[in-house]
């Protein structure tokens, strides 16, 4: 009797065994199934999330640029940081320097924004040539990308010039009497904001030469 109990189990263990190991193949598949389906879903989740951030960068630009468009910036409130200024003044004298090109070295011109005795903005005139025209004409010419620094004019904003009353212009070498014939100025601000204006026919008894009225050139900076 013990002996036919023991065949009996001896059978069942033959099927038992193949049994669990194709239980436990069947579970380790499903786990690896289960862990790439997770991976799969944890790349799509990471695509997805760097999707959005992609689109959200891409809305915040785009509203960047319609704000621009919408509030330029003034470049009249910008601060004054670059002044590039181009003169030239022509003179009647009898003084003669000659056909060819004088040049000035180691001297400098000026040419101040002012209101009333007070300078708000002067630059200095280098590169200083003098040439006679003919007909006792002698035009002087200047270059100036240099700010003198005064306290006035320090930290302020390109509409702080719309102070000026007048310019005043000076020229190393200039006949201290005699008859301006006219002559122009060229300045650029910040290599944006150009401002032009002639200057006018006078009688000087200094090397001084002024611009009156400067205001009249500057009626385009707006606020």
């Amino acid at each position: 009797m013990k002996k036919m109990a023991t065949d009996q189990l001896n059978k069942a263990l033959k099927y038992v065994k193949p049994l669990s190991i194709a239980v436990l193949f069947i579970c380790f598949v499903l786990a690896a199934y289960s862990m790439q389906t997770q991976q799969a879903t944890d790349l799509n989740d990471a695509n997805k999330r760097v999707q959005d951030l992609e689109l959200d960068q891409a809305l915040a630009i785009q509203a960047l640029k319609q704000q621009s468009v919408n509030n330029p910036l003034n470049p009249y409130a910008e601060v004054i940081t670059t002044v590039n200024t181009s003169v030239n003044v022509t003179v009647i004298s009898s003084k003669r320097i000659g056909p060819s090109i004088t040049r000035y070295i180691g001297g400098n011109g000026y040419l101040i924004f002012a209101q009333k005795d007070k300078a708000l903005l002067e630059l200095q005139l280098s590169n200083i040539t003098a040439q006679e025209t003919g007909g006792d004409q002698i035009t002087y010419s200047g270059s100036s990308n240099n700010m003198i620094t005064r306290e006035e004019s320090l930290n302020q904003p390109v509409l702080f010039l719309k102070q000026a009353e007048n310019v005043v212009i000076g020229f190393p070498n200039i006949p201290t009497s005699c008859l301006v014939g006219g002559g122009d100025v060229s300045i650029v601000i910040n290599n944006k904001i150009p401002i032009k204006f002639a200057i006018p026919h006078q009688q000087i008894t200094s090397n001084i030469i002024f611009v009156p009225n400067i205001q009249q050139y500057l009626s385009d900076f707006k606020e």
